[in-house]
């Protein structure tokens, strides 16, 4: 299907994508769930359709429940690429939907429930060209095949995890003070961070109080500077590869000699900003930086980490999949040799 625009490598999925898909001659399935985002802890609950117009014989068809963790990176130096792709199922997730038999001409409506893990990842996308990863929760469909040359055929319905994050109230007064701060042997600069909370959500504004004191300090700084900084790390084969991007920031008027700046910002954050994930080879880590600088190699920076969250999964942010309508048993046939 042609699209005007370039569109993400497996979301948001539209109504038009996720109606049907065909595993193979005479058989097409389609997964309908109550809604295309879930929050970590709760219940998928849906079934998937399998749509036969031949008589199809097979050995059994299996669901299951389950998370994909791809990695694509470049080493620094030329000839050396890593790709890394981990599948990860949920512990007593497969389940027999059909037995082996014959599926006859009809409509087969195979209903699961699952409750997703309260510490399952956060879904997550991230293309940064030439290195891309991406953490894809799915619904996974298997036609065991019954032929004398055996071709599985497999179809994935992938929907959106978020994690809930309730913002820490023990981190109320996170701060992080960096002290006797010596700026070419000409005093010292006190540089104070601090935030309401540890918790941002996309689309709002984070609350930072920036206190410099160069009070001890007979230079003129450089403009402060307040950034959002996200950072990537991928870990494969034993090697790190970390990738950090600036998604907003603030810039303030340069610190006088002898003044005592206290100063409170209101930085606001990209609506599409991707949560905070820890996902085994993949990690997405972000950072309040405030920089102060002092001519062109003296400059401190001083660092709070954050968590981005969602409160719940809010289906309305994708197109959500047409409720589950029970049509009945289905069709029987009897198994032919």
């Amino acid at each position: 299907m042609a699209h005007d625009q370039p569109r993400p490598l497996f979301w948001p999925r539209g109504p038009e994508e996720n109606m049907a898909g065909r595993l193979r001659d005479g058989l097409r399935v389609r997964v309908e769930t109550e809604k295309a985002q879930y929050t970590a802890g709760e219940e998928i609950v849906g079934a998937a359709v399998l749509i036969a117009t031949l008589p199809i014989k097979h050995e059994g068809v299996h669901l299951r429940l389950g998370c994909v963790i791809r990695v694509h990176a470049h080493a620094a130096d030329a000839g050396r690429e890593y790709l890394l792709k981990t599948r990860r199922y949920l512990e007593n997730s497969e389940q027999t939907a059909l037995s082996k038999g014959v599926l006859a001409p009809g409509e087969y409506t195979l209903p699961f429930r699952w409750k997703i893990p309260v510490n399952a990842p956060a879904s997550f996308i991230k293309t940064s060209p030439p290195n891309t990863a991406y953490v894809k929760h799915r619904v996974k469909v298997c036609v065991r095949s019954a032929s004398f040359f055996p071709r599985d055929s497999f179809y994935d319905h992938v929907f959106r995890v978020y994690r809930l994050h309730v913002p820490d109230q023990a981190h109320a007064q996170m701060s992080h003070p960096v002290n006797k701060y010596c700026c070419m042997r000409s005093g010292d600069v006190t540089m104070l961070l601090s935030l309401q909370t540890n918790t941002i959500l996309p689309g709002k504004t984070i609350t930072a109080v920036i206190r410099l004191d160069a009070s001890q300090c007979m230079l003129t700084s450089a403009p402060v500077l307040l950034q959002l900084k996200q950072q990537i790390e991928y870990h494969v084969r034993n090697e790190k590869f970390v990738i950090s991007t600036v998604m907003s920031k603030w810039v303030g008027n340069a610190l006088v000699a002898g003044e005592v700046l206290e100063k409170t910002v209101d930085l606001a954050t990209p609506a599409d900003l991707e949560c905070s994930v820890s996902a085994y080879e993949l990690h997405c880590r972000y950072f309040l930086t405030a920089t102060l600088g002092y001519g062109i190699v003296q400059k401190k920076e001083v660092s709070v980490e954050v968590i981005v969250g969602a409160l719940r999964g809010d289906s309305t942010k994708s197109h959500a999949l047409p409720p589950i309508v029970d049509k009945g048993p289905p069709p029987q046939a009897p198994d032919s040799e």
